[in-house]
């Protein structure tokens, strides 16, 4: 359980095996919720821990109706979640009441960045620097061997794949960075995908690999090796089954009898 999103769909299938009361929570047996937290082990206790230690309100708001059986056996990560979005509400109140968007581009991170909203027309004309240095940032911190913190990494970077002195976003956020900075975040992109593409072969990581079909395509069709592993591992992960029929089905032969759905990109 490596995201709120796997931990859900891990949380669902442990209802279905060991979910005998239809109640999530019973004053008689203590209803599914209580034998779902008996079968599982120290070490699946501190996943589930450090998936909401490092979540948003957002993210954590994707675990729909579980959210109160999590609020009841982990409490304090739970405050933390809630503690951490006060304290980029408030950043963002401050710099809206301020306008002092420069100051707060030179510490955001990436979450922070996605709640600048109204703030994108801003950032998109007068600073398009800094908004590359809070990637550049981002991938001097983030832990590297991490599939699912380089999934989101290559996700939200997919706006600033840019080649040199070229920026074709498709959000029109970065369109005018400076030359200089986009050759610098060349290299530090590719350094970045290429590894992403050796952990996502090594570990296997659905969520990763999904990523990588999604942003690089091309790159995908051009890797038979990774290619045959994604259509291994989606033999036993359906979820992928669709990420692969959705964008590669004119391609590849391989993928054509899988089932589609509009619903196969991750929400990162």
């Amino acid at each position: 359980m490596n995201d709120i999103t796997k931990l859900r769909k891990d949380l669902e299938t442990l209802k279905t095996r060991f979910g005998k009361c239809p109640d999530m929570l019973c004053s008689t047996c203590g209803g599914y919720g209580h034998h779902i937290f008996s079968v599982l082990g120290p070490q699946d206790i501190e996943i589930i821990k450090s998936t909401l230690e490092s979540a948003t309100l957002t993210e954590y708001d994707l675990l729909g109706e579980w959210r109160e059986l999590i609020e009841r056996k982990f409490p304090i990560q739970v405050r933390d979640i809630n503690v951490r979005t006060q304290d980029i509400g408030i950043r963002k109140s401050n710099l809206i009441n301020q306008n002092d968007l420069a100051s707060f581009l030179e510490s955001a991170t990436l979450a922070e960045l996605g709640l600048l909203d109204e703030w994108e027309n801003s950032v998109q004309g007068k600073f398009p620097d800094q908004v590359l240095d809070i990637f550049i940032r981002e991938s001097e911190t983030m832990d590297q061997h991490n599939p699912e913190s380089l999934g989101k990494f290559i996700f939200m970077a997919r706006d600033l794949i840019t080649w040199p002195g070229v920026v074709k976003p498709r959000s029109g956020l970065f369109s005018a960075i400076t030359k200089v900075a986009s050759e610098k975040w060349k290299d530090i992109y590719e350094s970045v995908l290429d590894q992403a593409f050796a952990i996502a072969k090594k570990t296997r990581d659905v969520s990763l690999i999904e990523t990588l079909v999604i942003t690089h395509k091309g790159q995908i069709l051009e890797d038979r090796p990774f290619l045959d592993m994604a259509i291994a591992v989606s033999k036993t992960h359906p979820e992928l089954q669709r990420v692969l029929y959705n964008f590669l089905r004119e391609e590849v032969e391989d993928v054509r009898d899988f089932t589609g759905s509009g619903g196969s990109i991750r929400p990162y």
